[in-house]
């Protein structure tokens, strides 16, 4: 009883204490752990910039827009000033001016001032035109008679001139018995007239 005898159980727990190497964990610092010397702030500031480095330097929404806003505005500018420019043209004023203005169309008249009248053997024939811009005042008429069966009988060619009020000229000329109409055209159109005689 005196001698010491061995105890199986603590044999057992010195050799697993020994035999159990220590873990991975344990043995190994940590990658990621600071420096000694350094505080919470540190090891925060280590592990965001570890998680999120940017491939490509990111420029901000503003800055990017700043340069197609100034591209659009110099466009814009050139626009009018182009616009600006024809509109400085005097054609192109004159253009806008009869566009934007009421002118008057040239046109001519041709009408009689008063009825023909046939006197004995003699034909009168009052005539006028009203010309309106058609850059003229230089116009003349023929005049001629035409019988029932549609023969010309006579003819006459006078000049207008000015009265204060149309352009106009009395025609007179001989006329034959049997004319039953007198015809009358401006010269340089298709304006014509006749009127019906009765020749006594």
């Amino acid at each position: 009883r005196g001698l010491n005898r061995p105890d199986p159980i603590a044999d057992t727990m010195r050799l697993s204490r020994v035999a159990t190497p220590p873990s991975a964990a344990q043995s190994a610092p940590s990658a990621q752990s600071a420096p000694a010397d350094s505080g919470p702030d540190a090891v925060l500031d280590a592990e965001t910039s570890a998680a999120f480095v940017p491939d490509e330097p990111i420029r901000s929404r503003s800055a990017v827009g700043v340069p197609r806003r100034r591209r659009r505005l110099a466009v814009g500018a050139a626009g009018v000033a182009a616009i600006a420019a024809l509109l400085a043209l005097p054609p192109v004023r004159a253009e806008l001016r009869d566009s934007f203005t009421r002118t008057p169309q040239p046109y001519t008249a041709l009408y009689f001032t008063s009825r023909p009248q046939v006197d004995g053997t003699v034909l009168t024939v009052p005539v006028s035109v009203h010309a309106v811009d058609t850059g003229t005042d230089a116009y003349s008429v023929r005049v001629w008679t035409v019988d029932a069966k549609g023969a010309v009988d006579d003819s006459h060619t006078a000049d207008l001139t000015w009265d204060g009020q149309a352009l106009s000229t009395i025609v007179s000329m001989p006329v034959n018995p049997a004319a039953e109409y007198v015809w009358v055209s401006l010269t340089g159109s298709d304006q014509t007239l006749h009127y019906k005689i009765a020749v006594a």
